[in-house]
């Protein structure tokens, strides 16, 4: 998906404010995108493998070039949405359905300056970008 979970694409952009969401909201959510006829997303674009990408997935695309957000913009309009002070000092951070068992966390993205973190509590609400 070009737009992260609660962004709709429109006039070739991504509308709306990001969702935030803990990890097992995520993996589930995904599930039920995948799963549950009833949900708005199911079968989005003609697909039913709708799922939280890897840390190497989502490191993938990055831009080294870019920053705030390290991605392409044109690919991923209005990544940097919902990045209001308020939330993560200004930061936007992706989940990845990658567990650090050792460090009892899950690996995330920070798309802002486009760093791999490998250490977030599950509690911690992150946004979301499927992959398929």
């Amino acid at each position: 998906m070009r737009c992260q979970l609660g962004q709709t694409w429109r006039n070739q952009s991504c509308e709306g404010e990001p969702t935030r969401l803990y990890w097992q909201q995520a993996l589930q959510t995904a599930e039920r995108i995948r799963t549950e006829p009833s949900h708005a997303l199911y079968g989005f674009g003609g697909h039913h493998d709708w799922r939280l990408p890897t840390i190497k997935e989502l490191a993938s695309i990055l831009e080294s070039a870019c920053y705030k957000p390290a991605l392409n913009e044109t690919i991923f309009p209005r990544a940097m949405a919902g990045n209001g002070k308020e939330v993560n000092d200004g930061y936007v951070y992706l989940w990845s359905s990658t567990p650090v068992p050792a460090l009892q966390g899950v690996a995330y993205l920070d798309i802002t300056s486009g760093s791999v973190a490998q250490r977030a509590p599950r509690s911690w609400a992150k946004q979301v970008l499927l992959v398929r």
